[in-house]
């Protein structure tokens, strides 16, 4: 017994359609993966200016100085700083990588410093806390 895919009055769809049916599906395929990389780069570039909010606002702060002590000084700051974005994004995202990364190596570092401090401080206070005592009981005797 077959069963039969299609009623008495359809057909199935004709070769041509089912190829164009599949470029179409390709071609919005890739427009929507070329959006997705258009919208990356400035995506990515939010993210680390507001990530390093605080060197970006002091820069952001010295042009606005320069635009208060002299004009000209001020646009030239502008202008130089719209052709050093490109470097300087690049700048934020290695400079946020090592403070992702190194930062807690030194902090892991110093806190072991720390403990050693903390051991010689502990040994210190017995020594000073023993002569202390030696000194009690010399006036006892």
């Amino acid at each position: 017994m077959e069963i039969e895919a299609y009623q008495d009055n359809e057909r199935p769809p004709e070769k041509w359609k089912s190829v164009l049916s599949l470029v179409a599906i390709v071609i919005i395929g890739i427009i929507l993966f070329r959006i997705l990389f258009a919208l990356l780069i400035p995506i990515v570039t939010l993210i680390l200016l507001f990530a390093n909010r605080d060197l970006v606002s002091k820069i952001v702060r010295t042009i606005l100085d320069l635009y208060q002590d002299e004009v000209y000084k001020g646009l030239l700051a502008t202008l130089g700083s719209i052709f050093v974005f490109a470097p300087f994004v690049v700048f934020l995202f290695f400079r946020t990588v090592y403070y992702m990364f190194a930062d807690n190596k030194i902090e892991v570092k110093s806190s072991t410093k720390r403990s050693e401090a903390d051991l010689i401080n502990i040994i210190l206070k017995e020594k000073v806390k023993n002569r202390l005592k030696d000194d009690d009981n010399i006036g006892y005797r």
